[in-house]
C-alpha cells in the first residue's frame, strides 16, 4: 500500500498573488529597444517593462523615491547622531557611575 496524494484543486491557491499579463502593442522600433534594453540589463523584456512601469510612476510621485544604499546610510547616521546629541539615557550614560555615589563624607 503506498501513500495517497492529496488531489489539488482547481484554480490557484487562495491568498498568492500571480503577476497579471498586460498586453502592449508596439511597433518594430519599440520591440527591438525593448529587447536591447533587455539584452544590456541582462534581463527579460517582462522585467525591463516593469521597471520601466516603477521608474515612471516614481518620477511622477506616484511611488516613494527609491532611496540608494549611500542615502539609507547617512539617514541612519543622522538619526543616530540625533540620538546621541539628546537621548537622555546617553547623557546618563556619559556622566558615569560615579553621578549616582552618593557623597560619603
Amino acid at each position: 500500500m503506498g501513500a495517497v496524494a492529496e488531489k489539488r484543486g482547481v484554480g490557484r491557491p487562495k491568498g498568492a498573488q500571480f503577476s497579471i499579463p498586460v498586453r502592449t502593442y508596439e511597433n518594430a522600433e519599440g520591440i527591438e529597444l525593448l529587447q536591447r534594453l533587455a539584452e544590456d540589463q541582462g534581463t527579460s523584456v517582462a522585467a525591463v517593462v516593469r521597471q520601466l512601469v516603477r521608474e515612471e510612476a516614481r518620477r511622477r510621485g506616484l511611488l516613494a523615491p527609491k532611496h540608494s544604499r549611500g542615502e539609507r546610510m547617512r539617514a541612519a547616521a543622522e538619526q543616530m547622531r540625533d540620538y546621541y546629541e539628546n537621548s537622555p539615557e546617553v547623557r546618563e550614560w556619559e556622566a558615569g557611575p560615579h553621578a549616582y555615589v552618593k557623597d560619603q563624607s
